[in-house]
């Protein structure tokens, strides 16, 4: 019994004949499969604009950590300098 549910539960193969002529239900599949196709695309190009945007994001903060830290060394290395030469005129 349990058998007979699983086949009556199978999807059969359709009957329609295979002319060459497009019938209506083909014209709505292939919008289907259009529309579906671009959803996808859709989804696709947004998150590339998503990970750019991401990586434009971390880039900039990279940029801004680097030139933070250069400017740290600067100031450092200018006190440095300016403590040697205020030790050789005492």
């Amino acid at each position: 019994m349990l058998t007979a549910i699983m086949e009556a539960a199978r999807p059969q193969p359709s009957s329609t004949s295979k002319s060459h002529e497009e019938t209506p239900d083909m014209e709505v599949d292939k919008t289907t499969e259009y529309n579906q196709n671009n959803r996808t695309m859709y989804r696709k190009t947004r998150l590339q604009k998503k990970r750019e945007k991401t990586a434009k994001k971390q880039e900039k903060k990279t940029r801004t950590a680097l030139i933070n830290l250069l400017k740290v060394i600067n100031l450092q290395s200018h006190n440095n300098t300016e403590n040697f030469y205020r030790w050789q005129t005492l």
